[in-house]
């Protein structure tokens, strides 16, 4: 569960960092990459980010912030991997 959490926190920070500097969108691929976990691992993670609303995929299957940067508490992204 630890995990869960590290990683839902990890991913947000770098989608948001991403957002906020006007850097690249982060794929699947791209995160898991960066983070050196396997995607099959990290997919669930994202999925339940995007599914609660922290997230969102695009068409070109890259994640943006589901939400204002500004309104998203940590206890949300925990709550969301939980």
């Amino acid at each position: 569960a630890r995990l869960r959490e590290r990683l839902a926190l990890s991913v947000m920070f770098l989608v948001a960092r991403a957002f906020e500097t006007g850097d690249r969108r982060w794929s699947l691929r791209d995160l898991a990459s960066d983070l050196d976990i396997p995607s099959g691992a990290l997919g669930p993670v994202v999925d339940a980010l995007e599914s609660d609303g922290l997230l969102e995929s695009t068409e070109s299957e890259t994640y943006l912030l589901g939400r204002d940067p500004a309104v998203v508490t940590l206890d949300s992204i925990l709550c969301a991997v939980r």
